[in-house]
């Protein structure tokens, strides 16, 4: 009798657990296999059902652009880009100012939009990252008092805005795959315990068998 494979699921990916499960459906259905679907049967509606779930798992992972949170996100992408550039091109403005209280507050709040204005080009992972980073430097004491002055205020406000908003609307996101994920993986482990039940049977069946054709001697 064979052996239930032992796997850990969770060291997958996303395409590979995909991929995984459809090549596992796709072996049950093979004739060659000599796998029968009875319909009413629990095999054949644990495949139907796994079938269903990992094509709406693939939607959420690979077409993100049909995704309810996908639009929102990519304008709260935009608008935290352009609410940083803002910031940036502000301190252009400011260059020329001829009062000295001005230009030093310039001088200070230049020194930190060279410290962080690379985050533009970053993914956005990392451009997250980077914008709370602005954000608590901004919020410190060395530069508040030249935002304020500067009346740079609004500014940074848009952009905290505008970035809490992306990681509101990116766990929306995240939470949905993370609801589809779980769903195949349970059905995938109900069917692995279903045949580990299966085979346990089996090897019952084959001693009670042995018994009786021993007493029989």
């Amino acid at each position: 009798m064979k052996k239930l494979v032992s796997v850990d699921l969770s060291r997958l990916g996303n395409d590979e657990l995909t991929q995984l499960i459809k090549e596992h459906l796709t072996d049950i259905k093979n004739p060659s296999n000599a796998v029968t679907l009875t319909e009413g049967t629990p095999l054949y509606d644990f495949v139907n059902v796994l079938g269903e779930d990992v094509t709406a798992f693939e939607k959420q992972t690979k077409n993100v652009q049909k995704s309810e949170q996908t639009d929102p996100l990519l304008a709260a992408d935009k608008e935290r880009e352009v609410a940083l550039r803002f910031f940036g091109r502000n301190l252009k403005v400011a260059e020329l100012e001829d009062d000295p209280k001005k230009i030093e507050a310039h001088r200070l709040l230049d020194l930190l939009w060279k410290t962080h204005k690379k985050i533009l080009n970053a993914n956005d992972k990392s451009q997250t990252t980077g914008i709370d980073n602005f954000l608590l430097d901004a919020s410190g004491a060395t530069y508040t008092p030249s935002i304020t002055f500067l009346g740079y205020d609004r500014v940074i406000e848009r952009i905290n805005k505008a970035n809490n908003s992306y990681k509101s609307i990116l766990a929306l996101r995240n939470a949905e795959e993370a609801e589809q994920f779980t769903k195949v993986f349970s059905l995938l482990n109900t069917t692995r315990k279903k045949f580990a039940e299966l085979i346990a049977a089996h090897k019952t069946e084959d001693k009670k068998e042995k018994k009786e054709s021993e007493a029989k001697k």
